[in-house]
This record gives structure tokens, sequence and C-alpha cells, in this order.
């Protein structure tokens, strides 16, 4: 059986922050589609981006690699971008906790905290 994409969606907003929405389990099999899309928002020139979990079931090691490399990437922009995730449930803030990956990439539990916090780190 296939695996399904996890991408659910990417909308570019207005005010300059980008919001790419995941679902299901991501990891492996669907990491193309993150890799993509996140690349596509970095090219399109997005320098504020929310990465949205609240569909996400959980998470491995190629895709925490693929989610350390976005953020380097945005990171290494001139001047600096923003990302932070959003609405992660407890399993899944349990696993990236113990990667560490919160003291790398803030974590928010709603969009609207997520996108207010790269609005203020961003350029």
């Amino acid at each position: 059986m296939p695996d399904q994409p996890l991408v659910k969606s990417q909308e570019n907003r207005q005010d300059g922050v980008a919001v790419l929405s995941l679902q299901g389990s991501w990891g492996k099999g669907n990491n193309d589609g993150f890799r993509a899309a996140a690349s596509n928002l970095v090219r399109q020139g997005a320098s504020r981006i929310v990465l949205d979990l609240t569909e996400v079931t959980c998470i491995d090691s190629y895709a925490l690699a693929s989610l350390f490399a976005a953020y380097a990437r945005i990171r290494s922009q001139s001047p600096p971008g923003a990302l932070c995730l959003v609405g992660a449930n407890p399993d899944l803030r349990d696993e990236m906790e113990k990667r560490l990956v919160a003291r790398l990439i803030p974590d928010y539990f709603d969009l609207a905290t997520g996108i207010a916090a790269v609005k203020r780190e961003g350029p």
C-alpha cells in the first residue's frame, strides 16, 4: 500500500506568513512532499513559515532531518527567516522533545500564536 501524501495544504498569507499544513504519518515514505513544498515556499520568497502539525500522527528520523534542513535554509536567508511548529499532539510533542527539536524550533499550541511569533521573529 503506498504512503499517503503528507502535505495537506499550503497557504501564502498576505501578511507575509506562509502556512504549510501536514497530515498523517510523517516519515521516509512521504517526506519528499514536505521537502518539495518547503523548498517551493523558500524559492517563492517566504521567510516566515508556520508548519501546522495538527493532523500529524507520528514523525520519524527522516522527517526530523528534513525539518532541521528546512529550518537551516530559512535561518540562513539574509535577513534570517523564521520557522515554527504548531498543533503537535502530546505524543508527537514528547517525541520531538526527546530529539531536542524544541531547543531549536519553537512549538506553539495554536496557529494564531505561531503566526504572531514568526511575525515578531522574522524580517
